[in-house]
Protein backbone atom coordinates (compact mmCIF):
# COMPACT_ATOMS: atom_id res chain seq x y z
CA UNK A 1 0.00 0.00 0.00
CA UNK A 2 0.86 3.61 -0.43
CA UNK A 3 2.09 5.43 1.92
CA UNK A 4 1.20 9.08 1.40
CA UNK A 5 2.87 12.15 4.16
CA UNK A 6 0.31 15.19 4.03
CA UNK A 7 2.33 18.57 5.23
CA UNK A 8 -0.10 20.84 4.61
CA UNK A 9 -0.75 24.03 6.96
CA UNK A 10 -4.53 24.97 5.34
CA UNK A 11 -6.94 22.78 7.02
CA UNK A 12 -9.53 22.83 3.90
CA UNK A 13 -7.08 22.75 1.52
CA UNK A 14 -5.33 19.77 3.05
CA UNK A 15 -9.03 17.87 3.42
CA UNK A 16 -9.13 18.63 -0.74
CA UNK A 17 -6.17 17.20 -1.87
CA UNK A 18 -7.14 14.26 0.84
CA UNK A 19 -10.52 14.03 -1.47
CA UNK A 20 -8.38 13.79 -4.71
CA UNK A 21 -6.38 11.19 -3.41
CA UNK A 22 -10.07 9.11 -1.85
CA UNK A 23 -11.44 9.35 -5.61
CA UNK A 24 -8.25 8.43 -7.11
CA UNK A 25 -6.37 6.08 -5.64
CA UNK A 26 -9.13 4.71 -3.31
CA UNK A 27 -8.08 2.04 -0.83
CA UNK A 28 -4.62 1.82 -2.41
CA UNK A 29 -2.84 4.46 -0.18
CA UNK A 30 -2.86 5.47 3.25
CA UNK A 31 -1.99 8.73 5.25
CA UNK A 32 0.88 8.27 7.57
CA UNK A 33 1.79 10.37 10.68
CA UNK A 34 5.45 10.52 9.88
CA UNK A 35 7.04 11.62 6.88
CA UNK A 36 9.91 9.14 7.76
CA UNK A 37 8.11 6.17 6.95
CA UNK A 38 6.51 7.53 3.95
CA UNK A 39 6.57 6.58 0.02
CA UNK A 40 5.71 10.04 -1.26
CA UNK A 41 6.26 13.62 1.32
CA UNK A 42 3.86 15.98 -0.23
CA UNK A 43 5.25 19.28 1.59
CA UNK A 44 3.91 22.57 1.65
CA UNK A 45 6.94 25.39 0.93
CA UNK A 46 5.74 28.29 2.17
CA UNK A 47 9.25 30.25 3.71
CA UNK A 48 12.89 29.63 1.97
CA UNK A 49 13.80 27.41 5.18
CA UNK A 50 11.59 25.03 4.26
CA UNK A 51 14.11 24.37 0.87
CA UNK A 52 16.73 23.06 3.93
CA UNK A 53 14.15 20.91 5.20
CA UNK A 54 13.45 19.43 2.08
CA UNK A 55 16.92 19.01 0.95
CA UNK A 56 18.02 17.50 4.57
CA UNK A 57 15.10 15.22 4.42
CA UNK A 58 16.23 13.65 0.72
CA UNK A 59 19.31 13.36 1.96
CA UNK A 60 18.53 10.94 5.02
CA UNK A 61 15.41 9.01 2.88
CA UNK A 62 16.42 8.75 -0.38
CA UNK A 63 14.00 6.74 -1.58
CA UNK A 64 11.48 8.97 -1.17
CA UNK A 65 9.31 10.81 -3.65
CA UNK A 66 8.96 14.40 -2.72
CA UNK A 67 6.34 16.75 -4.17
CA UNK A 68 6.50 20.33 -2.93
CA UNK A 69 4.02 22.54 -3.25
CA UNK A 70 5.41 26.31 -3.72
CA UNK A 71 3.80 29.73 -2.47
CA UNK A 72 3.64 32.09 -5.26
CA UNK A 73 5.40 34.27 -4.17
CA UNK A 74 8.02 32.01 -3.43
CA UNK A 75 8.06 30.93 -6.96
CA UNK A 76 11.50 32.76 -7.77
CA UNK A 77 13.05 30.16 -5.38
CA UNK A 78 11.83 27.15 -7.90
CA UNK A 79 15.00 26.35 -9.03
CA UNK A 80 15.88 24.87 -6.10
CA UNK A 81 13.68 22.02 -6.63
CA UNK A 82 15.85 21.56 -10.27
CA UNK A 83 19.22 21.57 -8.05
CA UNK A 84 17.29 19.05 -5.55
CA UNK A 85 16.52 16.89 -8.76
CA UNK A 86 12.71 16.73 -7.60
CA UNK A 87 10.20 14.69 -10.00
CA UNK A 88 7.33 17.13 -9.62
CA UNK A 89 6.95 20.73 -8.16
CA UNK A 90 3.89 22.11 -7.41
CA UNK A 91 2.44 26.23 -7.39
CA UNK A 92 -0.41 27.16 -4.81
CA UNK A 93 -3.10 27.29 -5.46
CA UNK A 94 -2.93 23.66 -6.89
CA UNK A 95 -5.26 22.75 -9.79
CA UNK A 96 -7.03 19.60 -9.43
CA UNK A 97 -5.89 18.10 -12.99
CA UNK A 98 -2.13 19.02 -12.21
CA UNK A 99 -2.24 17.11 -8.76
CA UNK A 100 -4.04 14.33 -10.21
CA UNK A 101 -1.74 14.05 -13.05
CA UNK A 102 1.14 13.56 -10.53
CA UNK A 103 -0.87 11.46 -8.84
CA UNK A 104 -1.51 8.77 -12.05
CA UNK A 105 2.21 8.92 -12.52
CA UNK A 106 3.66 8.30 -9.38
CA UNK A 107 1.01 5.66 -9.00
CA UNK A 108 2.28 4.07 -11.89
CA UNK A 109 6.50 4.41 -10.85
CA UNK A 110 5.60 2.54 -8.19
CA UNK A 111 2.90 0.04 -9.67
CA UNK A 112 5.84 -1.26 -11.85
CA UNK A 113 8.25 -1.08 -8.99
CA UNK A 114 10.57 1.89 -10.82
CA UNK A 115 13.44 2.61 -8.83
CA UNK A 116 14.03 5.94 -11.07
CA UNK A 117 11.80 9.04 -10.27
CA UNK A 118 9.60 10.46 -12.82
CA UNK A 119 11.61 12.25 -16.08
CA UNK A 120 12.55 15.75 -14.89
CA UNK A 121 12.70 16.73 -18.41
CA UNK A 122 9.00 15.74 -19.20
CA UNK A 123 8.24 18.06 -15.97
CA UNK A 124 9.80 21.04 -17.09
CA UNK A 125 8.40 20.48 -20.63
CA UNK A 126 5.29 20.56 -19.01
CA UNK A 127 5.79 23.66 -16.30
CA UNK A 128 7.28 25.73 -19.63
CA UNK A 129 4.67 25.02 -21.80
CA UNK A 130 2.42 26.07 -18.90
CA UNK A 131 4.12 28.98 -18.17
CA UNK A 132 4.94 28.58 -14.61
CA UNK A 133 6.26 30.49 -12.10
CA UNK A 134 9.01 27.41 -12.28
CA UNK A 135 10.14 28.40 -16.32
CA UNK A 136 9.54 32.48 -14.84
CA UNK A 137 12.19 31.81 -12.28
CA UNK A 138 14.63 30.51 -15.04
CA UNK A 139 14.11 33.13 -16.55
CA UNK A 140 14.34 35.58 -14.07
CA UNK A 141 17.90 34.31 -13.17
CA UNK A 142 18.59 34.78 -17.20
CA UNK A 143 17.90 38.15 -17.14
CA UNK A 144 19.28 39.43 -14.13
CA UNK A 145 22.70 38.14 -14.96
CA UNK A 146 22.87 35.32 -12.16
CA UNK A 147 23.18 32.74 -14.72
CA UNK A 148 26.89 33.72 -16.01
CA UNK A 149 28.71 29.92 -15.36
CA UNK A 150 27.91 28.33 -18.86
CA UNK A 151 28.20 24.96 -17.20
CA UNK A 152 25.58 25.67 -14.93
CA UNK A 153 23.09 27.50 -17.35
CA UNK A 154 23.69 23.97 -19.50
CA UNK A 155 22.61 22.12 -16.71
CA UNK A 156 19.50 24.10 -16.25
CA UNK A 157 19.16 24.40 -19.91
CA UNK A 158 18.62 20.15 -19.95
CA UNK A 159 15.30 21.00 -18.17
CA UNK A 160 13.82 23.77 -20.92
CA UNK A 161 12.31 22.72 -23.70
CA UNK A 162 13.98 23.14 -27.24
CA UNK A 163 13.21 26.42 -28.99
CA UNK A 164 11.51 28.21 -25.86
CA UNK A 165 14.23 30.42 -24.59
CA UNK A 166 13.32 34.47 -25.67
CA UNK A 167 16.38 36.07 -26.69
CA UNK A 168 15.20 39.45 -26.93
CA UNK A 169 13.76 41.82 -24.06
CA UNK A 170 10.94 44.72 -24.32
CA UNK A 171 11.24 46.79 -21.13
CA UNK A 172 7.43 48.35 -20.63
CA UNK A 173 6.22 51.14 -18.76
CA UNK A 174 2.33 51.80 -18.62
CA UNK A 175 0.21 54.23 -17.40
CA UNK A 176 -3.57 54.43 -16.82
CA UNK A 177 -5.47 57.78 -18.45
CA UNK A 178 -8.91 57.12 -16.54
CA UNK A 179 -9.17 55.09 -13.56
CA UNK A 180 -12.62 55.54 -13.51
CA UNK A 181 -12.97 53.09 -16.58
CA UNK A 182 -10.38 50.67 -15.47
CA UNK A 183 -8.35 49.62 -12.66
CA UNK A 184 -4.59 50.05 -12.33
CA UNK A 185 -4.37 46.58 -11.13
CA UNK A 186 -6.80 45.07 -13.90
CA UNK A 187 -4.48 47.18 -16.81
CA UNK A 188 -1.78 44.53 -16.16
CA UNK A 189 -3.81 41.68 -17.07
CA UNK A 190 -5.18 43.78 -19.89
CA UNK A 191 -2.07 44.04 -21.55
CA UNK A 192 -0.38 40.82 -21.16
CA UNK A 193 -3.59 39.34 -22.60
CA UNK A 194 -3.34 41.99 -25.26
CA UNK A 195 0.24 40.91 -26.06
CA UNK A 196 -0.38 37.54 -25.55
CA UNK A 197 -3.17 37.18 -28.31
CA UNK A 198 -1.24 38.93 -30.82
CA UNK A 199 2.23 37.56 -30.62
CA UNK A 200 1.59 33.75 -29.70
CA UNK A 201 0.67 32.69 -33.41
CA UNK A 202 4.09 34.26 -34.49
CA UNK A 203 6.76 33.18 -31.40
CA UNK A 204 7.25 32.31 -27.98
CA UNK A 205 6.28 35.00 -25.41
CA UNK A 206 7.02 35.20 -21.28
CA UNK A 207 6.14 38.04 -19.10
CA UNK A 208 8.05 38.64 -16.36
CA UNK A 209 6.91 41.15 -13.65
CA UNK A 210 10.35 43.04 -12.77
CA UNK A 211 10.67 45.90 -10.24
CA UNK A 212 7.13 47.01 -10.77
CA UNK A 213 7.81 46.92 -14.42
CA UNK A 214 6.67 44.67 -17.46
CA UNK A 215 9.35 42.46 -19.40
CA UNK A 216 8.20 41.16 -22.62
CA UNK A 217 10.62 38.09 -23.52
CA UNK A 218 10.85 37.43 -27.26
CA UNK A 219 11.86 35.09 -29.17
CA UNK A 220 12.37 36.61 -32.30
CA UNK A 221 12.59 33.93 -35.11
CA UNK A 222 15.25 33.39 -37.53
CA UNK A 223 16.40 34.87 -39.77
CA UNK A 224 15.93 38.05 -38.40
CA UNK A 225 18.65 39.68 -36.51
CA UNK A 226 16.55 42.12 -34.54
CA UNK A 227 13.09 42.73 -33.64
CA UNK A 228 12.98 46.08 -35.37
CA UNK A 229 13.65 44.15 -38.59
CA UNK A 230 11.03 41.89 -37.83
CA UNK A 231 8.16 43.51 -39.63
CA UNK A 232 5.40 40.92 -38.53
CA UNK A 233 6.70 41.45 -34.73
CA UNK A 234 6.80 45.09 -35.37
CA UNK A 235 3.36 45.08 -36.84
CA UNK A 236 1.71 42.76 -33.79
CA UNK A 237 3.47 45.61 -31.46
CA UNK A 238 1.70 48.64 -33.54
CA UNK A 239 -1.58 46.75 -32.96
CA UNK A 240 -1.31 46.11 -29.27
CA UNK A 241 -0.18 49.58 -28.52
CA UNK A 242 -3.81 50.83 -30.83
CA UNK A 243 -5.80 48.62 -28.98
CA UNK A 244 -4.99 49.68 -25.49
CA UNK A 245 -5.34 52.94 -26.55
CA UNK A 246 -8.62 52.85 -26.86
CA UNK A 247 -8.70 51.35 -23.61
CA UNK A 248 -7.17 54.37 -22.19
CA UNK A 249 -4.12 52.45 -21.64
CA UNK A 250 -0.56 54.05 -23.11
CA UNK A 251 2.26 51.80 -22.72
CA UNK A 252 5.72 52.96 -23.86
CA UNK A 253 8.65 50.52 -24.59
CA UNK A 254 12.56 50.28 -25.47
CA UNK A 255 13.28 47.06 -27.15
CA UNK A 256 17.16 45.38 -26.54
CA UNK A 257 18.94 43.93 -29.08
CA UNK A 258 18.68 40.15 -30.01
CA UNK A 259 21.37 37.76 -29.45
CA UNK A 260 21.87 34.50 -30.15
CA UNK A 261 22.90 33.38 -26.42
CA UNK A 262 20.77 32.95 -23.78
CA UNK A 263 22.79 34.17 -21.25
CA UNK A 264 22.82 37.89 -22.94
CA UNK A 265 19.36 38.10 -22.02
CA UNK A 266 20.49 40.31 -19.46
CA UNK A 267 22.67 42.45 -21.90
CA UNK A 268 19.31 43.07 -23.94
CA UNK A 269 17.36 43.76 -20.82
CA UNK A 270 19.85 46.56 -19.81
CA UNK A 271 19.74 47.84 -23.38
CA UNK A 272 15.72 47.61 -23.44
CA UNK A 273 15.59 49.52 -20.30
CA UNK A 274 18.27 52.35 -21.51
CA UNK A 275 16.40 52.21 -24.61
CA UNK A 276 13.33 53.93 -22.66
CA UNK A 277 15.01 56.51 -21.09
CA UNK A 278 15.82 58.42 -24.78
CA UNK A 279 14.35 60.52 -27.49
CA UNK A 280 12.71 57.56 -30.33
CA UNK A 281 13.41 57.70 -33.29
CA UNK A 282 9.90 57.28 -34.52
CA UNK A 283 7.23 56.11 -32.55
CA UNK A 284 6.98 57.57 -29.13
CA UNK A 285 5.68 54.03 -27.43
CA UNK A 286 8.36 51.85 -29.18
CA UNK A 287 12.72 53.16 -29.05
CA UNK A 288 15.23 50.46 -30.18
CA UNK A 289 18.66 50.10 -28.55
CA UNK A 290 20.01 50.04 -31.86
CA UNK A 291 19.07 53.24 -32.58
CA UNK A 292 20.89 55.20 -29.72
CA UNK A 293 24.03 56.76 -30.64
CA UNK A 294 27.01 54.96 -31.09
CA UNK A 295 29.88 57.35 -31.68
CA UNK A 296 31.99 58.44 -28.63
CA UNK A 297 31.63 62.46 -29.33
CA UNK A 298 27.90 62.24 -29.81
CA UNK A 299 27.83 60.24 -26.46
CA UNK A 300 29.30 62.77 -24.68
CA UNK A 301 27.65 65.64 -26.36
CA UNK A 302 23.95 63.82 -25.36
CA UNK A 303 25.64 63.24 -21.81
CA UNK A 304 26.35 67.58 -21.43
CA UNK A 305 22.45 68.21 -23.10
CA UNK A 306 21.11 66.09 -20.34
CA UNK A 307 22.86 67.47 -17.75
CA UNK A 308 22.31 71.22 -18.85
CA UNK A 309 18.88 71.18 -20.84
CA UNK A 310 17.23 73.26 -17.98
CA UNK A 311 19.51 76.02 -19.14
CA UNK A 312 19.77 77.69 -22.96
CA UNK A 313 21.64 75.52 -25.02
CA UNK A 314 23.14 76.62 -28.22
CA UNK A 315 24.66 73.96 -31.07
CA UNK A 316 27.81 76.20 -31.13
CA UNK A 317 28.67 75.25 -27.66
CA UNK A 318 27.63 71.60 -27.55
CA UNK A 319 29.68 71.14 -31.28
CA UNK A 320 32.38 72.50 -29.17
CA UNK A 321 32.44 70.81 -26.34
CA UNK A 322 32.27 67.40 -28.84
CA UNK A 323 35.20 68.72 -30.93
CA UNK A 324 33.33 69.72 -34.13
CA UNK A 325 31.76 72.33 -36.05
CA UNK A 326 28.27 73.47 -36.13
CA UNK A 327 27.98 72.25 -39.46
CA UNK A 328 29.77 68.94 -39.17
CA UNK A 329 28.49 68.32 -35.75
CA UNK A 330 24.77 68.87 -37.23
CA UNK A 331 24.90 66.45 -39.52
CA UNK A 332 26.69 63.53 -37.67
CA UNK A 333 23.91 64.43 -34.67
CA UNK A 334 21.00 63.84 -37.14
CA UNK A 335 23.05 60.67 -37.89
CA UNK A 336 24.04 59.12 -34.60
CA UNK A 337 20.52 60.23 -33.21
CA UNK A 338 17.70 60.14 -36.10
CA UNK A 339 16.35 63.67 -34.44
CA UNK A 340 17.81 66.99 -35.54
CA UNK A 341 19.54 68.82 -32.23
CA UNK A 342 16.83 71.18 -31.82
CA UNK A 343 14.08 68.56 -31.32
CA UNK A 344 16.29 66.74 -29.39
CA UNK A 345 17.16 69.09 -26.76
CA UNK A 346 12.91 69.45 -26.69
CA UNK A 347 12.52 65.66 -26.22
CA UNK A 348 15.06 65.52 -23.74
CA UNK A 349 13.61 68.62 -21.50
CA UNK A 350 10.21 66.42 -21.74
CA UNK A 351 11.22 63.72 -20.80
CA UNK A 352 12.68 65.75 -17.38
CA UNK A 353 9.83 67.36 -17.05
CA UNK A 354 8.14 64.28 -16.48
CA UNK A 355 9.46 64.78 -12.86
CA UNK A 356 8.01 67.84 -11.98
CA UNK A 357 4.95 66.57 -13.73
CA UNK A 358 4.36 63.68 -11.49
CA UNK A 359 6.11 63.97 -8.22
CA UNK A 360 5.26 68.13 -7.95
CA UNK A 361 2.30 70.58 -7.90
CA UNK A 362 3.96 72.44 -9.30
CA UNK A 363 1.92 74.91 -12.05
CA UNK A 364 2.73 74.17 -15.77
CA UNK A 365 4.61 77.69 -15.82
CA UNK A 366 6.90 76.94 -13.11
CA UNK A 367 8.02 73.36 -14.97
CA UNK A 368 7.65 75.26 -18.49
CA UNK A 369 10.46 77.62 -16.99
CA UNK A 370 12.28 75.10 -15.00
CA UNK A 371 13.05 72.77 -17.90
CA UNK A 372 13.90 75.51 -20.51
CA UNK A 373 10.77 76.41 -22.70
CA UNK A 374 10.00 79.68 -23.29
CA UNK A 375 6.17 80.10 -22.49
CA UNK A 376 3.89 77.62 -21.05
CA UNK A 377 1.91 77.34 -24.46
CA UNK A 378 5.17 76.58 -26.26
CA UNK A 379 5.79 74.11 -23.51
CA UNK A 380 2.14 72.35 -24.15
CA UNK A 381 2.43 72.26 -27.62
CA UNK A 382 5.31 70.55 -27.96
CA UNK A 383 4.42 67.87 -24.91
CA UNK A 384 1.17 66.95 -26.96
CA UNK A 385 3.42 67.10 -29.91
CA UNK A 386 5.41 64.32 -28.63
CA UNK A 387 3.96 62.82 -26.23
CA UNK A 388 0.14 62.89 -27.37
CA UNK A 389 -1.33 63.58 -24.70
CA UNK A 390 -1.21 66.96 -22.61
CA UNK A 391 0.79 67.87 -19.61
CA UNK A 392 -2.31 68.15 -17.50
CA UNK A 393 -3.78 64.71 -18.73
CA UNK A 394 -0.41 63.22 -18.57
CA UNK A 395 0.02 64.47 -14.76
CA UNK A 396 -3.57 62.47 -13.95
CA UNK A 397 -2.56 59.69 -15.64
CA UNK A 398 -1.44 56.46 -13.10
CA UNK A 399 1.58 54.79 -13.45
CA UNK A 400 0.70 50.79 -13.57
CA UNK A 401 2.99 48.86 -11.24
CA UNK A 402 3.00 45.25 -12.09
CA UNK A 403 3.22 42.96 -9.50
Amino acid sequence: MLQIYLEIRDGKEKAEIHQWLDNFLESKYELVQEHSCAHIYIKEINRLFDWVVVKRFKKYNPSCVIVPIVHERLAHSSPIAMELELPYLLIKPVQKNKFMRAAKKLQTMFDDHMVEPVSYAELSTELAQTRSPFYKAFLRRLVRGEMTDEKEFFEARSHVPNGSLPNTVLFLQGFLLHEKLLTVDLCSKIIEHTLDELFSSLTEVSFLYFNSYLLVLIKVPSPYASFKYWTAGVHALTIAIEQLKQQQIYMYLGIGKTFEKPLDLHTSYLQARKARKKPPVDCIHIRYFEDLASHPSIIKAIDLIEKTCHEPINIQHIARHAGFSPTHFGRLFKKETGRNFPEYVAYTRLIQSLKGLRRTNHTLEQISADYGFNTPNYYSGTFKKYVTLSPSEYRHTKEIFFK
